[in-house]
């Protein structure tokens, strides 16, 4: 009697196990249909951010989470999304310190796990994971082709807090992120890739055209206001015509990285043909736009240009009209066409000004 009871224990137990086995399975096959369920229709990668955040957030029991992301070529990832914890200091951090975690895990390629982040020595903590406490889970976001793109961290305030099965598990889960991740990524850089200019690698034209309606129709919803610089450089023909158009093409590249130096994130250039940049500034006011298009005026005025003494005036200027919404027209036509206006007036007294709608 006491040896079948036995073996129907162990079959029991097998049986157990099986099941256990059996629900981990389901409940990973359920997490792959949620994770691919999180790619953003139009594959815009903050909304597919926002969408892994909350899948996250709302399926597993972490403390803090982050997200970085390695940006084109340079060897640094960039904070892309957070939670439980405050915003961090720095929004960039070297893959090239040997003594970062984010050095060892782009090298082995594989996850990281450190069950308490008080006594650890071997390696550098930085402030994209929070408090230098309890337990960390840090997996390799890595491309079909083998190469790291980024990095998930996985945070609980409790030490020791992740066992082997979880372990395996959220590792799976991260490789599933990781896909999604990247086709938005490669979505993303083919769109971007169609809305660069060549030349200059700011945004051009086509992309103008769209942006400047989107922005046009939600100052309009939310009672905001909007400003555009059209900016024309002063007497380029003449440049061209003397120095070459190599040398034309290196003015170009140049004032376009001194316009994106001196603006905001939130600010949109454009090369918008030839000679002609376009700035949208998003909720800036008249007077806040002129200052700004002083600002790049001076920028553009202060630095040295091979050759620009052989201009009319002996150095190379940009004129530049300001427009703003809605005191200056409520469509993006009207709002572009008195910008040209006053560039024209710009370019008709003097040039090398300033001159609003």
């Amino acid at each position: 009697m006491g040896d079948i009871q036995s073996r129907i224990g162990e079959q029991i137990d097998l049986l157990q196990q099986e099941l256990q086995a059996m629900q981990s399975r389901v409940q990973a096959l359920k997490n792959i249909v949620r994770i691919y369920s999180l790619l953003s229709p139009r594959l815009d990668l903050d909304e597919t951010l926002t969408a892994i955040e909350d899948f996250l957030t709302g399926t597993f029991e972490f403390d803090a989470f982050s997200i970085l992301l390695k940006h084109g070529r340079e060897p640094e990832l960039r904070l892309q999304r957070y939670s439980g914890f405050s915003r961090p200091k720095k929004a960039s951090y070297k893959l090239a310190d040997p003594n970062s975690i984010y050095y060892y895990i782009a090298t082995e390629l594989k996850p990281l796990y450190l069950a308490d982040l008080s006594h650890i020595t071997s390696f550098k903590l930085d402030d994209s994971i929070g408090d230098p406490s309890g337990s960390l889970l840090s997996f390799p976001l890595i491309s079909e082709d083998s190469r790291l793109f980024g990095i998930l961290n996985l945070k609980r305030n409790n030490t020791g807090a992740y066992n082997d099965s979880e372990i395996e598990m959220l590792n799976d889960v991260s490789s599933q992120l990781a896909s999604v991740i990247q086709k938005t990524v490669l979505h993303q850089t083919t769109k971007e890739l169609a809305y660069t200019d060549s030349l200059t690698k700011v945004f051009n034209r086509r992309y103008f055209d769209q942006r400047i309606m989107r922005e046009v129709l939600r100052a309009k919803r939310y009672g905001r206001v909007l400003s555009i610089l059209m900016i024309d450089i002063d007497h380029f023909k003449i440049y061209n015509d003397t120095l070459g158009h190599l040398m034309g093409d290196s003015v170009l590249r140049k004032i376009a990285s001194i316009f994106e130096e001196n603006l905001r994130r939130a600010d949109v250039v454009c090369r918008y043909g030839g000679e002609e940049f376009v700035v949208i500034l998003p909720e800036i006011q008249p007077g806040q736009a002129r200052l700004v298009a002083e600002k790049l005026r001076h920028a553009v005025l202060n630095a040295p240009f091979h050759g620009a003494d052989k201009l009319p005036n002996g150095q190379l200027t940009v004129s530049i009209g300001v427009a703003s919404f809605p005191k200056d027209g409520e469509s993006f036509a009207d709002l572009l066409k008195q910008a040209d206006l006053a560039l024209y007036q710009a370019k008709n007294t003097g040039r090398n000004q300033v001159v609003s709608a």
